[in-house]
């Protein structure tokens, strides 16, 4: 049940704030001055307690940093390839999708979008975590 919620966590950290009005990856990532998992760059501003209280603990960011060294060299080694496999197989299924659907962008470009984005997210999220106070 832990390592479900950490989970959810830490992919609520990783994924959060990549809504922008500008459509390039690199705006998505304009760290706060002072980064901040509690106080995260988002349109979402209610932040439950519960969840500011946990980053003060010296135990739960403690083990927030040893999962994420554990994990961030994977995300592009391991997780990533298999994400483009998905793609490979699900290619006919977007092509006809395309037809059905057109939009202005290419399937192969957002994926390679995706790819460069998730790259500065992982060295974002690295910095962040890193640098991250100890808590109490």
């Amino acid at each position: 049940m832990r390592k479900k919620i950490f989970a959810a966590l830490l992919t609520a950290v990783l994924l959060a704030g990549c809504s922008s009005e500008n459509d390039e990856p690199e705006a998505r990532q304009t760290p706060s001055p002072t980064p901040d998992p509690a106080r995260h760059i988002s349109n979402y501003t209610y932040v439950p307690s519960f969840f500011t209280d946990m980053w003060k603990s010296r135990q739960f960011v403690s083990q927030v940093k040893a999962r994420w060294k554990e994990i961030s060299p994977r995300i592009m080694s391991e997780f990533w390839p298999e994400a483009k496999r998905y793609a490979i197989c699900a290619a006919e299924a977007m092509g006809r999708n395309a037809e059905r659907w057109p939009i202005d962008k290419d399937y192969q470009t957002e994926i390679d979008r995706m790819e460069k984005w998730l790259q500065l997210r992982t060295a974002f999220m690295d910095q962040l975590v890193a640098n991250y106070p100890a808590g109490n």
